[in-house]
């Protein structure tokens, strides 16, 4: 006899989206994309401004992270943007994310 174990109900596949302001972009959470970023943020200095862009390009897409970019954010603010998205792929809420940020440093 066969055994089935049925997962549909675990399954969720909903949209996520980051609030700044009047604006709302998706974000990317998919297995490929969270994939690829932790990869990024895996390869380089955390401390590269850089690994921040390549990630919320790859959450946000193309559009939507010149839209923030533009906005010409404080650095803070900035960061918060990059933990709402991390909070938005990992499941966990805004304020974890920053912790969990907080005390690599």
């Amino acid at each position: 006899m066969a055994t089935v174990i049925n997962i549909t109900d675990k399954l969720k596949n909903e949209e996520k989206f980051l609030v700044i302001g009047d604006k709302r972009y998706k974000v990317n959470d998919s297995k490929n994309t969270v994939t690829a970023v932790f990869a990024a943020l895996e390869s380089k200095n955390e401390k590269d401004i850089g690994i921040i862009d390549e990630a919320l390009k790859l959450l946000l897409g193309a559009e939507a992270f010149r839209e923030i970019d533009d906005m010409d954010l404080p650095f803070n603010d900035y960061q918060a943007v990059f933990i709402g998205a991390m909070a938005c792929v990992s499941g966990k809420s805004y304020e974890e994310c920053s912790r969990e940020g907080n005390n690599r440093h």
